[in-house]
């Protein structure tokens, strides 16, 4: 099981994922949530990131690739009956689609054999992969093994699994950190829609993920000041980044020990607009409720 690893410190993943590089290109995250003529953002893309994160994770250890059969895959992201034809079928078309995108490398089984996934460069570049720690100026998270050991992973849908590798983002490591975001610096700096902002921290606060608490701020504007509502997100200490380990010190762990924790049921639909288009200022889509706060967050 998941939860009988130790001294893991989770699936490290360079900030650049989450982060637009140049103004008005998309972001990783957001292609690789993103159609592109392949299984839809909604289900398709939330399995891809889940399958992907699950990669860096078990693959953390050179030579960064792992043999398992779709169904171990499966149960490891969460899907229901992951030992049936159905989860099975969806998890190699998408295993098949992160290759295609320059994500892995997905090499098939032969005469029974398990088919091997190798890393590339989470960025989706299609270059070799290499640990984040090694780059020439390392800027990285690490997402909790405790979105695998509590089964967190098959709770989330595609929108709070997003929103929830933001949260780590933006969070350090004292707990007492508090985190909102500006609608206007969200969607400049991460190219996503509104909604999936909203929807996405709405499902994390239910599931106890994070907390949210609401307060009226003096902010500052063209004519002077007024007072807004703004809405403040903290994780929970079970979800926090982990301590980043020193490159010398990386626990070895083996690609093949890792066991997957069971879960039982799919996370609700999301609502039907896209919500990983990049969408440019002035042009986002008006699905939900927003609180008008525009003082950056960066």
């Amino acid at each position: 099981m998941a939860s009988r690893l130790r001294g893991h410190y989770g699936a490290p993943l360079r900030r650049e994922f989450v982060v637009r590089s140049e103004r008005g290109e998309p972001t990783p995250l957001n292609r690789l949530m993103s159609s592109q003529g392949a299984a839809g953002g909604g289900r398709g893309g939330r399995q891809r990131l889940a399958l992907l994160l699950t990669a860096l994770w078990v693959c953390s250890k050179p030579p960064h690739s792992t043999k398992h059969s779709a169904g171990w895959w499966a149960e490891m992201i969460g899907l229901p009956e992951p030992r049936g034809q159905a989860a099975g079928r969806s998890v190699v078309a998408n295993l098949r689609e992160l290759d295609r995108r320059g994500f892995i490398t997905l090499e098939a089984g032969r005469d029974g054999l398990l088919p091997k996934v190798s890393l590339r460069s989470e960025l989706g570049t299609g270059e070799p992969y290499v640990r984040p720690h090694l780059d020439p100026y390392p800027s990285f998270i690490r997402v909790p093994e405790t979105l695998w050991t509590r089964g967190l992973i098959g709770e989330l849908d595609a929108r709070a699994l997003a929103m929830y590798l933001l949260l780590i983002y933006y969070t350090n490591l004292d707990s007492r950190n508090e985190i909102w975001f500006s609608n206007t610096a969200f969607r400049e700096r991460h190219g996503m829609a509104e909604a999936t902002r909203l929807n996405g921290l709405n499902t994390l606060v239910n599931l106890g993920v994070a907390t949210m608490r609401e307060d009226y701020v003096d902010a500052a504007h063209d004519v002077g000041y007024r007072t807004i509502k703004r809405r403040f997100y903290r994780l929970d200490p079970l979800y926090i980044p982990p301590a980043t380990s020193k490159p010398d010190t990386e626990p070895k762990v083996s690609n093949t020990d890792i066991e997957p924790k069971p879960m039982n049921r799919w996370p609700e639909a999301v609502p039907e607009i896209d919500p990983w288009a990049s969408f440019p200022a002035g042009n986002q889509p008006t699905g939900a409720k927003h609180f008008d706060d525009e003082t950056p967050i960066f």
